[in-house]
């Protein structure tokens, strides 16, 4: 069985939705605001691992259903990929939804909704695991409940 390195490499993977809905759950934030690098950093820092890559996830909405939106995550996927972040986005897909609201009556909307973004995640994380690219074998999930911590191998 190989030694342990003094330094495990470490890459942090982000699901840019599930990291937005976190946070504002934690503190309030209505506005993505939050810098994944630094983020990655700073846990890796705490940890005493060697981050080799940051790596984000995002689906964004169209220009001609939000344009503000449109614009704000594409801008903010531009400055990422420019801090040397690993940026995997997607367009949402729209779809139409019956919504049960509070009084019992039901309302349709078009609601946009990641598709791939997960499963592309999921992928990246088994083929550079086996491509041995990182040690840290276990994953931080934030999910807007609470933060857990599940094995991915051993560590």
């Amino acid at each position: 069985m190989p030694s342990e390195p003094a330094i495990k490499r470490a890459i942090v993977f982000l699901d840019g939705q599930n990291l937005f809905y976190a946070a504002k759950t934690a503190f309030g934030h209505r506005y993505p605001n939050f810098d994944p690098k630094a983020l990655a950093e700073r846990v890796c820092r705490s940890q005493n691992w060697q981050l080799v890559q940051t790596r984000f996830y995002t689906g964004y909405p169209s220009a001609d259903d939000d344009a503000f939106w449109n614009h704000f995550w594409r801008a903010k996927m531009l400055q990422l990929s420019r801090d040397q972040v690993h940026v995997f986005s997607r367009p949402l897909r729209y779809r139409l939804q019956t919504l049960r609201l509070a009084d019992g009556t039901t309302q349709s909307a078009v609601v946009g909704q990641e598709k791939g973004v997960d499963v592309r995640l999921a992928i990246d994380v088994i083929s550079l695991a086996h491509q041995n690219t990182f040690d840290v074998r276990s994953a931080q999930f934030l999910t807007t409940s609470a933060a857990s911590t599940a094995p991915t191998g051993s560590e």
